[in-house]
């Protein structure tokens, strides 16, 4: 549902002939509703990849995540991976996940007794890339 909201925004059409416009965005939802960063980071960067949209992510001087934001992105660009690729491996990350995080309390960004969802997803995402569609 998140992934499809930031779709939604980051898809809006510019006249023929002008250049899409990059998206400022940040942490959504990751104040008072407590969602974790780089999870919510990377959703942004997955829908603005489809939607054919440069970024420009505030982090709010938290300079770990940008550091990490940076990281991942060359990780999936150097490498060509889809999005939906990505998307699978966020699944298959989720479904490995102790069910008491619940939703909302997963801890991608740092380790709470599992691994945590970037170096996942380096290791899950090293292997061979079949799609060719909508990648970073």
């Amino acid at each position: 549902m998140v992934l499809n909201l930031h779709l939604i925004i980051f898809a809006c059409r510019e006249p023929p002939g002008q250049v899409k416009a990059a998206v400022a965005t940040g942490n959504w939802g990751c104040g008072a509703f407590g969602g974790d960063p780089h999870l919510k980071g990377l959703l942004q960067l997955m829908a603005a990849s489809v939607a054919g949209r440069q970024v420009a992510y505030f982090t709010f001087g938290d300079r770990k995540l940008a550091e990490d934001l940076q990281e991942m992105h060359a990780f999936l660009a150097e490498r060509k991976i889809p999005v939906g690729k990505l998307f699978d491996a966020l699944v298959a990350y989720r479904a490995r996940m102790p069910s008491k995080y619940g939703y909302g309390g997963y801890g991608y960004g740092q380790s709470r007794g599992h691994q945590a969802l970037f170096p996942y997803l380096r290791e899950a995402l090293s292997g061979g890339n079949k799609r060719t569609t909508s990648n970073f």
